[in-house]
């Protein structure tokens, strides 16, 4: 099976453009960011050092030790491994799991900033923009999204199919249509980690399969958990641990009141703050497009959270719901509330690794639209819907109130742009 990831252009850019700033991979654990830098390494670099810190304790210390001194990355690979700097000439050095300790995730960053020789790769789940501004070159790596995935089913001639029809509004001929349904529901359970794709391919949709998306769920978990300070390490675990409940409410908007009662925003601010510069979980504002159009008031304290994978919601509901099927698009959202969440966090991941900024919109009258784009100096909405029809009251009040020229609603159906909205298959998402 191939893993071809859209990332990997990303990193070819960098690649291109001469290494001139070391390259940092950053995302959620299992998302395939090692496995992505070595096969790019081995393909455009005559050699490469590769060390993990978490997985190597001596390492570690070594790393420690020196960067506490110096700020050179290739001294560094040379005293740690007694090889000659000139042997490593022409090299790429990839250090990964620096973040595993409060020290390192400070000192290597610090020290590839300042000074380095040869091309310099750094994978972490954590990365803070802010820290290091136009220092870097960031490539966020989250799970699979659908084309992805069909390229890994060895079905990659869909995706050109998608996309042709996408970019001309065009129905995609029922039988057509019908197997890539099957095969989006086959991924909504499944989700995207590559991991589980990876099994998906040799197992059925069983408790094998399950066991997987439970396994990556504790990794997660204990990720959420590894922070050094322990009052906020639990905090973290605590809202990585609501996230599916929340989805669960009438009202999906985050509330800290559902895990603990009399809490807030800043008792639980800290913690957030980490699990959404890992990806562990994603962050949806809810913000408020400005009468003249030319801003957006954006509310830090009213968001919903979103895990780092759909799939590890399909886990959560089969272990916890009696229900024989996650997703039935023949069921209304009003009986099948959970059917609407696995698709929104399957949406959200696809919005995130397209790089799109991305909100929600409530007018305080009781309309809502799922997701706002913000793309240069428009808006563009987003509804999406369980059944093939339906009608979209919040979003034409959206439409109307802000003038906007271009909205999409996703639905199980096929391509249709009849009605002024433009309705596409939740297959094409990834074509947005």
């Amino acid at each position: 099976m191939g893993m071809k990831r859209n990332a990997f252009e990303n990193i070819r850019s960098w690649f291109e453009m001469g290494c001139l700033k070391p390259l940092w991979i950053h995302g959620a654990p299992e998302t395939g960011k090692t496995y992505l830098a070595i096969e790019f390494a081995k393909e455009f670099f005559e050699g490469r050092i590769y060390i993990n810190f978490s997985e190597n304790a001596v390492m570690r210390t070594k790393a420690e030790e020196y960067f506490s001194k110096k700020s050179d990355i290739t001294g560094f690979v040379s005293y740690a491994y007694g090889i000659p700097e000139e042997y490593l000439k022409g090299q790429v050095l990839i250090l990964d799991g620096f973040d595993d300790t409060e020290k390192l995730k400070e000192l290597i960053p610090g020290s590839a900033a300042e000074s380095r020789k040869n091309p310099l790769i750094l994978i972490s789940c954590f990365y803070d923009p802010a820290k290091y501004p136009s220092v870097f070159d960031p490539v966020a790596i989250y799970p699979m999204t659908f084309d992805e995935y069909l390229v890994a089913c060895g079905k990659e001639w869909y995706v050109e199919v998608i996309r042709g029809h996408f970019q001309e509004m065009k129905k995609i001929p029922g039988i057509i249509h019908s197997e890539l349904k099957g095969l989006f529901d086959t991924y909504l359970e499944t989700g995207g980690f590559p991991r589980v794709i990876q099994e998906s391919m040799n197992i059925t949709l069983n408790e094998g399969l399950l066991t997987t998306l439970r396994k990556i769920q504790k990794v997660l978990y204990d990720a959420a958990g590894s922070l050094p300070d322990e009052e906020t390490a639990y905090k973290a675990v605590k809202l990585f641990e609501s996230v599916p409940m929340q989805h669960l409410c009438d009202n999906t908007k985050f509330m800290f009141t559902r895990i603990r009662k009399g809490v807030t925003y800043e008792y639980f601010k800290k913690a957030l703050e980490y699990l959404t510069k890992t990806n562990i979980v994603y962050r949806l504002n809810r913000a408020k497009p400005d009468d003249d159009m030319n801003g957006m008031t954006v509310s830090d304290k009213n968001f919903r959270l979103f895990m780092a994978d759909h799939g590890l919601l399909n886990a959560f509901y089969k272990s916890n719901i009696n229900r024989e099927s996650v997703y039935d698009e023949e069921e209304m959202e009003e009986i099948n509330p959970f059917g609407k969440q696995l698709l929104s966090e399957c949406f959200m991941m696809h919005m995130l690794a397209l790089g799109k900024t991305m909100y929600y919109w409530e007018s305080g009258m009781g309309s809502c639209v799922d997701f706002i784009e913000q793309r240069d100096d428009k808006l563009i909405p987003y509804e999406l819907k369980l059944t093939e029809n339906g009608r979209s009251k919040s979003l034409n009040i959206f439409i109307k109130k802000y003038d906007i020229d271009e909205a999409y609603r996703l639905t199980m159906g096929n391509f249709d742009s009849k009605t002024g909205i433009r309705e596409i298959p939740m297959y094409s998402m990834f074509c947005l």
